[in-house]
């Protein structure tokens, strides 16, 4: 079950679930990264179903008439007519019988996602704005009302955001993107040569007791694709070095 404030759409109409919900989820997380603060409020379903209706749209008619749920939260605009719209509190109380709580949001003075984003954006320079417009590319598609359109994982990893693609130009005179590339190298973990450290522990102690982590990631180490894991080598702590087996040893000399 999913939290309310990163609860995907088709969660709340009753529509077939399949993983595009962990990307709605994904899209909720970043966008709060982004603003600071949840994009949908958790107070109350009747609530988050309201902002999303308000800062993304309200979901296509061929998704509500498929909800289950739909009347939950839409009722026929007239008797017999195909069209949808949003309950007021009024009509899904009695519907329900459930007085919602309705709290108020960060984001509820802007009309949009769109709008809300350029509000938000600090303008620092050429190269900033173009990646702000791939992430907002992003963004939108992980935020799809139709689940069957929304970007999959597989996509999203070669999605340019992510791969840095827009960027490479700029890779060697932008303090900017270099510290992008560096951080994104940070995320990325060859396991291969780090199995047996932590996926969620990037930093360990060196032999002389400060937190070291050597990243080799520069623009001769990418020849054939600027997005390619660039390797990572840990600096483990000295006590975790294999140390040999004394009870083997003991054996070996009797």
């Amino acid at each position: 079950m999913q939290p309310l404030r990163y609860r995907a759409p088709e969660v709340y109409l009753g529509l077939p679930i399949s993983e595009a919900r962990d990307m709605w989820s994904l899209g909720c997380i970043i966008a709060e990264m982004y603003f600071g603060s949840c994009l949908f409020p958790g107070s109350s379903e009747y609530c988050s179903m309201k902002v999303i209706c308000h800062m993304i749209g309200q979901p296509g008619d061929h998704l509500l008439n498929a909800g289950k749920f739909t009347s939950n939260y839409f009722i026929r605009e007239l008797k017999n007519s195909p069209e949808w719209r949003f309950k007021t509190l009024e009509e899904y109380k009695e519907g329900t019988g459930v007085e919602p709580d309705v709290s108020e949001c960060v984001l509820d003075q802007y009309s949009s996602l769109d709008e809300a984003i350029e509000d938000y954006a600090e303008e620092k320079g050429r190269v900033e704005l173009k990646d702000r417009m791939v992430f907002v590319q992003l963004l939108k598609r992980l935020l799809d009302l139709d689940a069957n359109s929304r970007i999959t994982p597989e996509q999203a990893l070669t999605h340019s955001f992510v791969t840095m693609d827009h960027l490479e130009e700029d890779l060697d005179c932008s303090p900017y993107v270099a510290d992008a590339v560096r951080w994104m190298a940070i995320c990325r973990l060859d396991h291969s040569d780090a199995s047996d450290v932590p996926v969620n522990n990037h930093e360990t102690e060196s032999s002389g007791g400060e937190k070291d982590m050597e990243i080799s990631c520069n623009a001769d180490a990418r020849p054939d694709g600027f997005c390619q894991d660039p390797p990572i080598t840990y600096c483990r702590k000295s006590s975790q070095k294999e140390q040999p087996n004394s009870n083997l040893e003991k054996s070996n000399e009797k």
